[in-house]
């Protein structure tokens, strides 16, 4: 007899089935690259912060045993009476500002990686934000209101500054214009320290982001946090009188207005 062949049918996956098993491994693709990131970023604000901790406890050592904040915080620099060597984990780096002639005395540092970005300063805390966009806090500007008056650049005191003089009893503009690489929507917060002659008000660009209460003959720091739009400018004015100093402008990304630190 003749052996009977069984033919064996085997039926393969219909492209409903094979689309079921892409959507299935793009969603378990998906959600381990989201969760990846996830991590990465966690780990990245861990460092920050870690660095932080561990970069204030050595500026307070030295706050200590020199009875001032070093100057800088540059490995290259060789002179340990000014300056204190910091180093910061791969891929961080430090943006650092000190006030030695306040009392108490002050300083600021910023740890940055990418768009993360960190604060700390000498009460210890640490706070989100603190990176300053501007690449110079001493820019020339003029008084623009009118053109009824003048800017100077003042060196007659520690840290200097710009002041703008009307030249009659008019609000004094000055006009700081910065083409950042800032994102239209997000918010963003510009500060600086400002000196009236009389007690007032004090506002940034065109009446916006009022500061009241000014005291007169005193650095006093004013802010200003805003959702960027195309046209925003970033400047100040004052109806306190003919006069108006200037010095330490910061834009940073974030609502809150950490102390100066100089730019990239």
């Amino acid at each position: 007899m003749r052996a009977n062949k069984i033919k064996e049918c085997r039926r393969g996956f219909t492209i409903v089935e094979l689309l079921v098993v892409i959507v299935v491994i793009g969603i378990l693709a998906a959600i381990t690259i989201v969760s990846y990131t996830g991590i990465t970023q966690r780990a990245t604000v861990a460092s920050l912060q870690s660095d932080l901790d561990n970069s204030s406890k050595q500026l307070k050592m030295f706050q200590v045993e020199n009875s001032n904040y070093p100057a800088t915080i540059n490995c290259a620099i060789l002179d340990s009476s000014i300056n204190k060597c910091i180093k910061s984990s791969t891929g961080n780096s430090y943006q650092y500002g000190v006030n030695n002639s306040a009392s108490p005395q002050s300083f600021s540092l910023t740890a940055i990686n990418g768009t993360q970005n960190y604060n700390i300063n000498q009460n210890g805390v640490i706070v989100a934000g603190g990176r300053n966009l501007l690449a110079d806090s001493n820019f020339q500007t003029s008084a623009n209101n009118t053109g009824l008056g003048d800017a100077a650049s003042m060196s007659n005191e520690n840290i200097p500054y710009w002041r703008v003089t009307a030249a009659t009893n008019i609000s004094t503009y000055e006009g700081p214009i910065y083409s950042l690489a800032m994102t239209v929507g997000n918010v963003y917060t510009v500060s600086c320290e400002v000196r009236i002659p009389t007690t007032g008000n004090v506002a940034f660009y065109n009446g916006i982001g009022y500061n009241n209460g000014i005291p007169a003959n005193t650095w006093t720091k004013i802010y200003y946090t805003f959702t960027y739009s195309v046209n925003y400018r970033i400047g100040g004015n004052t109806y306190a009188g003919t006069q108006l100093d200037y010095r330490r402008w910061k834009v940073e990304p974030g609502g809150i207005a950490t102390d100066w630190t100089p730019g990239p």
